[in-house]
């Protein structure tokens, strides 16, 4: 007989029902979420402090059970203590918003010119987080009609559709012919980005 299918969910909020002994800033009751990628800690990447390139990492909900599980075991390195007046709705959705924000802080946003590709969850956080770190013109790029519109309302610049528009060549026009200064590839499309360099 074969296995049982795993258990997804990948970005939760819940309360704290158990702890194991050596654990010290989470107590039975607490309110938390949690960064779902668990390192290995012992790969060279970890060990010179590269733990988000983990070689070994595995993905609660993805590689093991996740929160829709009864219960869901969390490292404590990958726990977050909330304030209990966080909404759930806001507290649920932590994991992918912090994907946004290392994404955008990762190089020099303020005043730059950036391409945002992939209008996810992950990509439209990412609109939010360039835009309140002073980036000068945002570009949102993406196929799907509905999360170019909802791109719009997140204050993105311009979105353009990359199966129907040549957004290299918009975006040269509009900037007086200097390509954009920041990249930011936000989707899961086979083979990296819909659109060339």
């Amino acid at each position: 007989m074969g296995s049982l299918a795993l258990i997804p969910g990948h970005e939760f909020c819940g309360e704290v029902a158990a702890y194991g002994d050596e654990v010290t800033s989470v107590r039975e009751g607490d309110f938390v979420s949690a960064e779902m990628h668990v390192a290995c800690g012992k790969c060279l990447l970890c060990r010179t402090g590269e733990a988000h390139i983990c070689q070994n990492v595995k993905i609660i909900g993805v590689d093991v059970d996740g929160a829709f599980a009864e219960y869901v075991v969390i490292p404590e390195s990958n726990i977050w203590k909330l304030d209990p007046g966080i909404p759930q709705e806001y507290a649920s959705i932590l994991d992918p918003l912090g994907n946004a924000v290392h994404t955008v802080l990762a190089g020099e946003i303020a005043a730059k010119t950036v391409a945002i590709t992939g209008c996810g969850p992950i990509g439209l956080f990412a609109i939010a987080v360039a835009r309140a770190v002073g980036a000068a013109q945002v570009y949102a790029i993406e196929v799907n009609q509905h999360r170019r519109h909802v791109a719009e309302q997140m204050k993105a610049d311009l979105t353009l559709d990359p199966s129907k528009q040549d957004v290299n060549a918009i975006i040269l026009e509009r900037t007086g012919g200097l390509p954009y200064e920041r990249r930011l590839i936000l989707c899961g499309a086979a083979g990296g980005s819909p659109f060339s360099a």
